[in-house]
């Protein structure tokens, strides 16, 4: 079996594994997203009878405590991952509450214009279904994403699960794509550069993100962490990944066998290690869940 098969095989299994979480929606708990840096704060607030009121998500951006706008999001509910640029300049949401893969990305500006409504055609993921799992309610396209602001914050990262990057510049919401047709050696030079640089940028922001996400105290983050250093190859990340064979994190699942408890994060970060060389002994991933 080649190395391609095997990771289809490994995420399917894996589909299989968070299927019966996945479809498990509960009250929105999350409504203050912060910029990194802390500045800026978007707090969202959905209206209580959003079925009978769709599209009354009232979301206001603030600097320091000082309101900067405030409108109602375009989701009937509310978005399920909010991202917030330092600079304050762009917010982007992901997806419809219940309703993974609807509204996936929407990018607002520095006033709270709406810039771009992406689909998942649009995002260029047409052709890649086979890595998206699809339950009852959702399509888990960004399911162990990892997603950041570029540099000035005038792009958009989101690395999904099997490698692909999508890169969104957000002047105008336009995918940004590495291989682009010129007619004038300037511009052609100049779009190399660039691609070069946010390539350079991207894998050291990866990384950085990737390692912090170890030490989450969200163990899906940590999971999602250990995932993409096994499959980075991040050296760096073996000190945290040991401890992480240790965690205590658990998923019970009926899939492959009835009533197990599965550690997940101790799972993937098994495999991290393993797929960086290192000798790992026997852990405990998985016993039944006696109920």
């Amino acid at each position: 079996m080649s190395t391609r098969s095997i990771f289809k095989l490994v995420c399917l299994m894996c589909g299989m594994l968070f299927q019966a979480h996945a479809d498990s929606w509960g009250p929105i708990r999350k409504t203050e997203f912060f910029s990194q840096n802390r500045k800026h704060m978007l707090k969202i607030a959905p209206h209580p009878d959003w079925p009978s009121k769709p599209g009354n998500c009232r979301a206001t951006l603030f600097r320091e405590q000082k309101e900067v706008w405030s409108r109602h999001l375009i989701n009937n509910h509310a978005p399920v991952q909010v991202f917030v640029a330092d600079s304050g300049r762009y917010v982007i949401t992901m997806d419809e509450w219940h309703r993974v893969g609807d509204l996936p990305v929407v990018v607002y500006g520095p006033r709270g214009e709406l810039v771009r409504v992406h689909s998942l055609d649009s995002l260029g993921l047409k052709e890649d279904g086979e890595w998206i799992k699809t339950t009852v309610t959702s399509r888990w396209w960004n399911e162990d994403s990892i997603s950041f602001f570029g540099p000035d914050d005038a792009e958009f990262f989101v690395r999904l699960h099997w490698g692909k990057w999508i890169v969104i510049d957000l002047t105008n919401g336009d995918l940004f794509q590495r291989e682009e047709t010129f007619f004038r050696d300037d511009l052609r030079k100049k779009h190399e550069q660039k691609s070069e640089r946010l390539a350079q940028y991207r894998k050291q922001t990866l990384a950085k993100y990737a390692v912090r996400m170890l030490r989450s105290e969200e163990a899906e983050d940590r999971k999602t962490g250990a995932s993409v250093c096994g499959q980075e190859k991040l050296t760096e990340a073996i000190p945290e990944l040991r401890k992480l064979l240790a965690d205590r994190a658990t998923l019970s699942t009926n899939v492959p066998k009835q009533w197990t408890s599965v550690y997940f994060v101790r799972k993937a970060a098994k495999e991290a290690l393993e797929a960086m060389g290192e000798k790992v002994g026997y852990i405990l991933i998985e016993e039944p869940d006696v109920r």
